[in-house]
């Protein structure tokens, strides 16, 4: 099972897939892993920059947005964030 974190409906989809064939959420381990953009300053493009926002930060909200109130209407819950960059 794959999904993009940087597409919302795509997260919200793939999260709820899996909360129905598990049966519910109760922890989120989110680890962004990405070696780019690299170079210098100018020349990176903006287009490589975003995306590489949107999926190192806002892959990390989209998820935890999407699974943080079911999990404490469900008693608790358990988040663990990981991020590693390439130099």
């Amino acid at each position: 099972m794959r999904a993009d974190v940087a597409d919302e409906a795509g997260v919200a989809r793939f999260l709820k897939m899996i909360a129905q064939k598990l049966g519910g959420l109760n922890a989120l381990v989110s680890s962004v892993n990405i070696a780019g953009p690299t170079g210098a300053v100018d020349e990176i493009s903006p287009e490589d920059w975003r995306r590489c926002l949107d999926f190192g930060l806002t892959g990390q909200f989209q998820c935890s947005r999407q699974v943080v109130v079911p999990m404490l209407r469900a008693g608790g819950c358990a988040r663990v964030y990981c991020a590693r960059v390439a130099l």
